[in-house]
């Protein structure tokens, strides 16, 4: 502590004038420890200009050599509970796990978003979803044969089963794959190629850990690779459940491993497994980024051991394609492979063409 004594010569108002003259002199040699801003704290300057978000990269994309390298948790893919076209049951055993998509998808919502024109993709994802009660969960569904029953627009939920533009004659291909049988996938990939004819595949995590060739290929090829979800159960049941976490994960940790395995995204498209629906279902994936790709034209042709007769599979298609259509095939099967160029050959003969669901005109997803 500094002590000052002023002599009895010094008059009073001088020596009160000597200390504040002292006072203000520390003041200015360390402005440090006065705080010169009152709108801030010590330590807390204020920000004149926001902060930018981080750009986002992709990794070239490898061919893989090896099994995929994400950390897995344990799960048999042949417990999934549902039922229909894509349950894997070609006989194959996989010894290595699925990814758990029970858990909190925390690894994904505290991510920075995406920058898109959709405001509400701006936000976390968990901040997403506090009025989706407000969206009925009644389920809906295809079988085969499946009835028009999306409405004509492609802004309802961000979804279709057919192109809005039902006036030209353009049809889009599109496979659902769980697993495959006898490399008839490779089959339809080349016959595909052959006659230069897009297509769009929607895969799950057994597919996309498996198949590693084959889904290489279909990126070699240039067709679009999308969302099946992990385990292909129903997301709907889930959303009953309350368990809204759970179809978060089950859709954006397969687009986190398929990233990770081959170095290139998904398109940011999704089909819910067996085409089970509710208007919640299509607005959680709307929120999510995704369009979500249902199909007027399908027919039983995912069970390999009781594959129809060509012949009819064939005249059964014609009668059942349309302008607009979105035909849900699956590649595994024989009657598939054997039919497929003809298939082809008969719908431009009747002046169809066949485009990428990316020309589907307003089709609105995350890019």
């Amino acid at each position: 502590m500094i002590r000052i004594k002023f002599s009895k010569s010094v008059p009073p108002l001088a020596g009160v004038l000597a200390v504040v003259l002292f006072l203000l002199a520390l003041t200015l040699i360390d402005g440090s420890k006065v705080n010169l801003n009152p709108g801030t704290s010590h330590g807390q300057p204020e920000i004149s200009s926001p902060i930018s978000s981080p750009s986002l990269t992709t990794s070239p994309s490898p061919k893989p050599t090896s099994s995929p390298t994400p950390t897995l948790s344990p799960s048999d893919p042949s417990t999934s509970t549902s039922t229909g076209e894509n349950t894997h049951t070609s006989g194959e055993s996989d010894s290595s796990s699925e990814p758990d998509p029970s858990g909190d998808p925390a690894s994904t919502t505290n991510a920075p978003p995406l920058p898109t024109s959709d405001p509400i993709l701006s936000r976390p994802i968990k901040e997403r979803f506090a009025d989706l009660h407000n969206y009925n969960n009644k389920q809906f569904g295809w079988t085969v044969y499946p009835q028009i029953n999306l409405p004509n627009n492609p802004n309802f939920y961000s979804s279709v089963s057919h192109s809005p533009d039902q006036e030209s004659k353009r049809l889009y291909l599109t496979f659902n794959l769980g697993y495959d049988h006898d490399d008839n996938t490779i089959k339809i990939l080349d016959t595909l190629k052959a006659k230069k004819v897009p297509a769009a595949f929607f895969i799950d995590s057994f597919f996309t850990r498996r198949y590693l060739e084959h889904c290489q290929r279909i990126l070699d090829d240039n067709h679009i690779i999308a969302n099946h979800t992990i385990l292909h159960n129903n997301q709907v049941t889930f959303l009953q459940q309350g368990n809204l976490d759970r179809v978060i994960t089950e859709a954006i940790r397969l687009d986190e491993l398929f990233l990770e395995t081959y170095g290139k995204p998904m398109t940011k498209m999704i089909r819910p497994p067996s085409g089970e629906w509710s208007q919640r279902l299509l607005e959680v994936y709307r929120r999510l980024g995704y369009a979500t790709v249902m199909y007027s034209v399908a027919y039983t042709d995912w069970d390999v051991n009781n594959q129809p007769d060509p012949a009819e599979s064939l005249e059964d298609l014609m009668e059942q394609i349309h302008p607009g259509a979105i035909i849900l095939l699956h590649p595994m099967g024989s009657t598939n492979v054997t039919i497929m160029g003809d298939f082809i050959d008969r719908c431009r003969a009747e002046r169809y063409e066949f485009l990428s669901l990316t020309e589907i005109p307003g089709l609105v997803y995350e890019h």
